[in-house]
């Protein structure tokens, strides 16, 4: 699936993703490649991206997290 961090001033990551792990109010969650829609807020913490038998970590602000089948995009508030 295409992954995305936004920032309101730059594109942080973009790429193919096989799984991305992030941090929420609620604790971690995992998005895979036909992943249901999805609205979640992010808090600060560390994101995961696997991609083959690679794995990219990358630390983020809060923002919020929109999932649909075919991608993902984390919108940060501030870096």
């Amino acid at each position: 699936m295409k992954f995305e961090i936004v920032s309101p001033t730059r594109v942080l990551f973009s790429g193919e993703a096989d799984e991305v792990v992030l941090p929420t109010e609620m604790g971690e969650i995992g998005v895979l490649p036909g992943h249901a829609r999805l609205l979640s807020i992010t808090v600060p913490g560390s994101v995961q991206i696997r991609q083959g038998g690679q794995r990219q970590s990358i630390e983020v602000g809060a923002g919020f997290l929109e999932v649909d089948q075919e991608q993902a995009r984390l919108y940060q508030k501030e870096i």
